[in-house]
């Protein structure tokens, strides 16, 4: 099957209401989608470009249509790894690490979805088929006010979350303590509590320091306590605290994977595929925790249904990320989306249905389709 096309649009989703991490806050989703079409059927995939990201969605959907896309046409649809490497090998030395994994998730996401259509199979089945029914699913809280999270972590445990992410770092240490405090009273001692720092915290000193304020709310992890590309630092914090600490910024490319298992800096993964360059380079990634005996989890960048189907398919067939722990980017977005490019999207109601977790589509390829009116509502040009 010969890609004949590929098509990348820069789209941009307003939010409610701001939302906001340790670092910035964020009003809009910034997105790349891409259809990919090959003898008669498409696919479609997408990636942020607002986290990590150096380079626009505009820049690199350009980039994308000129390109990208004049080398991975006639490639067969089927060479995934060989439609990757193109990809790295054209972008780059022009666009950040970060946004060359954002370029490979857009064609990933598409051919994986695209494959599963053309073989009438569901994403799970191509990737090795279901280890679960259903992930389950936990729900990060926008860093505002203490009073104001805890209101937010009642409503979300009235949708059966059992595991809730407290933003953490932006704001001094007595603010974060004060946000736990209030959160943990809030839902009580059997829902589980996450911290998520961002890489907000100045330096391991300070994140240790916080690290043990957080232990008397039994939090079950603290995520990425300081910038990505610490790994000393990182090292420092894992063997002063007990609570485990997690990857995230730190970990985008395979290189990182196995650069932080061998450098003992983290004790749990936080792989999200838009992150880390689509389904093909996670699995990779997977593999290399599971040999290193790291447990994972699948995160959540702020992205639209495409990628939360998308982890929907990895959550459930990766053996590496069923160790326990609810996922984030499987479930419904955190944010107050004003729209979505998608026809179909999961919301909390399927979530309370489901007692807190997701189910995981059957649909051939990834399960969404797109949208038209949408995608031309929020597509920019710069």
């Amino acid at each position: 099957m010969n890609i004949k096309s590929i098509d990348a649009r820069a789209i941009r989703v307003p939010l409610d209401e701001s939302y906001h991490e340790s670092e910035a806050g964020i009003d809009s989703f910034n997105h790349v989608i891409a259809t990919v079409s090959a003898e008669g059927y498409t696919g479609v995939g997408e990636a942020d470009f607002l986290s990590l990201a150096q380079n626009s969605a505009p820049a690199v959907a350009s980039m994308m249509n000129r390109t990208v896309a004049d080398e991975l046409v006639g490639m067969d649809a089927f060479d995934i790894e060989g439609i990757v490497d193109r990809i790295v090998d054209e972008t780059e030395l022009v666009l950040s690490p970060e946004s060359t994994a954002g370029a490979m998730s857009c064609v990933d996401l598409a051919l994986w979805d695209l494959q599963g259509k053309a073989l009438d199979l569901p994403a799970y089945k191509l990737l090795g088929g279901k280890v679960t029914d259903a992930v389950e699913v936990s729900y990060t809280l926008s860093a505002s006010t203490p009073d104001e999270m805890a209101d937010s972590a009642n409503e979300m445990i009235d949708y059966g979350y059992r595991t809730l992410v407290v933003k953490a770092g932006r704001d001094g240490l007595d603010v974060d303590r004060e946000r736990m405090r209030q959160v943990r009273n809030t839902v009580g001692d059997d829902i589980e509590i996450r911290v998520d720092v961002n890489g907000g915290y100045a330096d391991a000193e300070e994140a240790i320091a916080a690290i043990e304020m957080f232990e008397e709310y039994d939090v079950e992890y603290v995520e990425q306590p300081i910038e990505r590309g610490d790994v000393d630092g990182m090292r420092k914090i894992r063997e002063s605290v007990d609570v485990p600490v997690v990857a995230d910024e730190s970990l985008v490319t395979l290189e990182d994977a196995y650069r932080l298992a061998e450098s003992d800096s983290f004790d749990i993964f936080n792989i999200k595929p838009t992150k880390c360059g689509g389904l093909h380079r996670s699995c990779k990634i997977a593999a290399v925790a599971e040999s290193a005996g790291i447990p994972c989890l699948v995160g959540g960048h702020p992205q639209q249904e495409i990628a939360r189907q998308a982890s929907r398919h990895f959550a459930a067939s990766r053996s590496a990320v069923n160790c326990g722990f609810a996922n984030e980017g499987p479930g419904p977005a955190s944010q107050s989306l004003v729209g979505h490019v998608t026809e179909n999207v999961v919301t909390y109601d399927d979530v309370a249905e489901l007692d807190g977790h997701v189910g995981v589509p059957d649909d051939p390829g990834l399960g969404v389709e797109l949208d038209s009116s949408a995608m031309d509502q929020f597509t920019v040009t710069s």
